[in-house]
């Protein structure tokens, strides 16, 4: 049963990416993105039996203004997990790997996500300056400061510094995504840790946008590391 999990999921995903296309021609990334996120994060998710407690979401209110989302990764399902939780369009910066997976990244090249070297510094801030534009017209990108999934619900990695340079440069809006339960269903190491008897519960936690304060960007990677960790062991707590 789980080979055909994995092989309706990547049919799905080759049908949204095509999809993708035709509606970003005739109605931009924006629209592409959210609606096409919407449908294909809401069906792998159904398939996968994941039930989110969204009781901690706020609605962001300026949907006209863009931002920054910074995320915990745990696990392949924070990506379709903030896709349906978030009521924005959405822009990751994913790894250069990534974009060449046929049809998820050429759709995602095309929508308009951002491919980031993370292991040269000189490229990412290059990579960050180069986006700058798009958050005056409504883009959230969404960044994991880890780089990579980690292991620990309760204790993410070091933060990288080429987001928080970013955010000083840009000064822009910053909203923090924190999600604990996904990582027991789909871990970093191993395959899908499927019970067909119960739904898989994940607790997320979003914060209002944070408008941007003077600090350097070891300030900045610092607070924010404190304040994610503190909200995951909140609803770790509340999902105990």
């Amino acid at each position: 049963m789980r080979i055909i999990i994995y092989i309706i999921a990547c049919f799905w995903t080759v049908l949204c990416s095509l999809f993708a296309f035709f509606v970003c021609i005739f109605f931009g990334k924006k629209r592409a993105i959210f609606h096409v996120g919407k449908a294909w994060s809401s069906i792998i998710l159904w398939l996968l039996g994941v039930k989110i407690d969204t009781s901690l979401v706020p609605i962001i209110q300026d949907k006209q203004k863009g931002g920054i989302i910074l995320f915990n990764h745990l696990s392949y399902l924070d990506i379709p997990i903030i896709f349906k939780v978030m009521d924005v369009p959405l822009f990751f910066l994913s790894k250069p790997e990534i974009f060449k997976v046929p049809f998820l990244g050429w759709a995602m090249s095309f929508t308009g996500q951002v491919s980031i070297p993370r292991k040269d510094l000189r490229k990412s801030i290059q990579t960050y300056e180069s986006i700058q534009k798009r958050l005056e017209k409504g883009h959230w990108f969404c960044i994991s400061p880890e780089g990579t999934r980690g292991k620990d619900p309760l204790c993410p990695l070091k933060f990288k510094s080429g987001p928080f340079y970013f955010l000083n440069k840009t000064k822009a809006s910053v909203v923090t995504f924190v999600a604990s339960g996904q990582e027991e269903l789909w871990p970093k190491s191993g395959g899908l840790n499927l019970n067909w008897n119960q739904k898989s519960h994940v607790q997320v936690k979003v914060s209002d946008p944070f408008l941007y304060e003077e600090a350097n960007p070891r300030e900045l990677r610092n607070s924010y590391y404190d304040k994610m960790k503190k909200d995951l062991a909140s609803i770790s707590i509340q999902g105990s």
